[in-house]
């Protein structure tokens, strides 16, 4: 069996059942309510696409935020500033420390109490707050199945719960809640079943990609992560701020910056800020497997002009800067 549940959006307490409250499910399930003024809830990846989004259908979004965006998710600082400062260019700003207290139902509109007093008058509401598992009424307990204090199933690399012929996958199993993270665990259960102990999962080598003003893409370990196992590595940075396809399309902010153990040249994590971020993030996939990538970056040929180049750029910056040689 393979349990693959999904999750269903959370709203706070105090705005369950206040009409014009709309969770990101009902935004694509039923008309939207009448008005153009609307709030929007949530610093993660829903309230970083959806301020992007929402003002390029027409509508006059306020970005209501506890803290800053993406500030809990594994991009660095510096592309999250990027992110900021492209959706402050189209008029989207997130007011941190403006998480709502309260929604209070007014005719055809929705007061939100905010921090300090405050109230603020919109047509309609959008709540990006998080997301559960559908696994409360699965009965998991009598299956034998263990589940954390949050309702996330319990799963191996192989993605087997604690009952041995039961799998689980996606956002009922991993907190990530990512329909990457979904099809790459559903390959995983699906070969182990196949033939047991074929398969491992590597979450951290399932890409993670925000689709907004400026595009974010990451994979592999972040620079905080190296830095608190106190884990040696060199930086590979390139801009596409000098790239010609970058350049001839309009979209050069941006860069590619590698993350690589210094002696052999293994590649521990990629983020990518740019247009196209979340397809060139693939051309980090071979580092998954270990073995140097560093290696065969510079023996690779690259189409010029085109924005793939700068992982090139990248590697050979670690050459240069690092005094690493190549392996071959």
């Amino acid at each position: 069996f393979i349990v693959a549940t999904g999750s269903r959006p959370v709203l706070p307490e105090t705005m369950r059942g206040i009409p014009r409250v709309l969770t990101t499910d009902e935004l694509f399930e039923q008309p939207l309510p009448s008005g153009t003024r609307i709030a929007l809830l949530g610093s993660g990846a829903v309230g970083a696409e959806m301020a992007f989004i929402l003002p390029r259908l027409g509508l006059e979004v306020v970005w209501l935020t506890g803290s800053e965006a993406l500030a809990r998710s594994r991009f660095s600082a510096s592309a999250r500033k990027r992110l900021h400062d492209a959706l402050s260019a189209q008029g989207v700003t997130a007011r941190t420390g403006s998480r709502p207290l309260r929604a209070v139902p007014e005719a055809d509109r929705v007061l939100l109490e905010l921090p300090g007093g405050a109230r603020e008058g919109f047509d309609w509401i959008l709540a990006g707050t998080g997301r559960k598992p559908n696994t409360d009424q699965l009965g998991l307990q009598a299956a034998g199945v263990r589940a954390d204090r949050d309702g996330f199933i319990t799963v191996d690399p192989a993605q087997r719960t604690s009952a041995r012929r039961i799998y689980a996958i996606g956002d009922c199993a991993n907190p990530a809640m990512t329909a990457n993270h979904a099809l790459a665990e559903a390959t995983v259960a699906v070969a182990n079943i196949v033939a047991p102990g074929s398969a491992e999962t590597r979450g951290d080598w399932v890409p993670e990609v925000v689709y907004s003003a400026l595009e974010l893409a990451r994979a592999g370990a972040s620079e905080d992560e190296l830095e608190d196992a106190d884990t040696e590595y060199a930086v590979g940075f390139s801009a596409f701020g000098a790239n010609p396809a970058a350049l001839a399309d309009g979209s050069a902010d941006g860069y590619v910056r590698l993350l690589v153990e210094p002696e052999q040249g293994i590649l521990l994590g990629c983020e990518i800020a740019g247009a196209d971020a979340g397809e060139l993030i693939h051309l980090a996939q071979p580092g998954a497997s270990g073995g140097s990538l560093l290696g065969r970056l510079t023996q690779a040929s690259f189409a010029h002009p085109s924005r793939s180049e700068e992982f090139l750029n990248a590697a050979e910056a670690l050459v240069a800067t690092w005094g690493m040689s190549p392996p071959h």
